[in-house]
């Protein structure tokens, strides 16, 4: 299956679901060895083997699971964002010039 957005790999996170995908477009930017699988474009063998290797492992599945839910909260929401540019919007002009 192709996907033409990214949103498959995000939204899983979201639901506390390992990952497991082809490392194309921004899917590593948001994809990491914590929170899945990435596998190469067309690897047939590569794909079969992350999906024996989360089948099999039931603590696996469940530690990526969670490390892709933190992260899409942690990073990818624009909560982060806004606490983010708020610091930065209200730093002194030395801790400005510091950062």
């Amino acid at each position: 299956i192709r996907f033409d957005c990214d949103i498959a790999p995000d939204s899983a996170m979201a639901m506390g679901l390992p990952v497991v995908s082809t490392a194309v477009s921004a899917v590593p930017e948001v994809v990491n060895e914590d929170t899945g699988i990435l596998v190469p474009q067309r690897d047939s063998i590569a794909l079969s083997a992350a999906l024996k290797r989360l089948g099999s492992d039931p603590a696996l599945r469940r530690a990526m699971g969670e490390a892709g839910s933190v992260r899409i909260r942690r990073d990818f929401t624009p909560h982060p964002g806004f606490a983010r540019l708020y610091e930065r919007l209200t730093q002194t002009d030395v801790a400005r010039q510091a950062a």
